[in-house]
């Protein structure tokens, strides 16, 4: 498995952002639930800020459990992390200023001709217009030999009936009689 180095680059990225997000979900929950806000807020606003944090938490649950997927997809070539990618890369162009020029970079990147080409070959390899280069070609297609078709010495129809007769089995003949064993004597 060839990966281009964008690939693996881009695959650490969403695992960190993945579990960054991760943190920021359990620091989300576990804030309001550990009561040091409660000398700040009375309970309703506690209640607020509780329901708000799990709303937001929830979201970012989200994004971390794609942005998990995104990079392991990456890693293992699949074409589903590509998409997953290139979804993340789409949410993250509506963080302006940053994460709109981080979401560009990725979408040209995975939209790359090259990107996809390692892709599609990752996900089928022995596809028509696979080009095998000479460094890394396996000993088994080295060892490949092409038979031409046999030429059948003409053209049109009497190219085809020479074919047809040379497709042909000629019928078995009758067993010989032995003339010893007839009986006649």
């Amino acid at each position: 498995m060839n990966r281009p180095g964008g690939v693996t680059a881009l695959a650490i990225y969403f695992l960190v952002t993945g579990g960054l997000a991760v943190l920021a979900f359990c620091a989300l929950i576990g804030l309001p639930a550990s009561g040091l806000l409660g000398d700040i807020f009375s309970d309703a606003g506690l209640f607020a800020l509780s329901m708000a944090g799990l709303c937001v938490g929830l979201f970012i649950l989200f994004d971390a459990i794609l942005s998990l997927l995104a990079g392991i997809g990456l890693l293992r070539m699949r074409e589903w992390g590509r998409f997953l990618g290139i979804f993340l890369a789409l949410f993250s162009l509506l963080a302006f200023p940053v994460g709109t020029v981080i979401g560009a970079v990725i979408l040209w990147y995975l939209f790359s001709s090259d990107v996809k080409e390692a892709f599609a070959l990752e996900a089928d390899p022995y596809r028509a217009d696979y080009t095998i280069d000479q460094d890394t070609t396996p000993a088994d297609e080295k060892d490949f030999v092409y038979y031409p078709p046999q030429d059948t010495g003409g053209e049109g129809e009497e190219a085809e009936a020479a074919a047809d007769a040379a497709d042909e089995i000629p019928p078995a003949s009758p067993p010989m009689e032995d003339e010893g064993a007839s009986g006649d004597s």
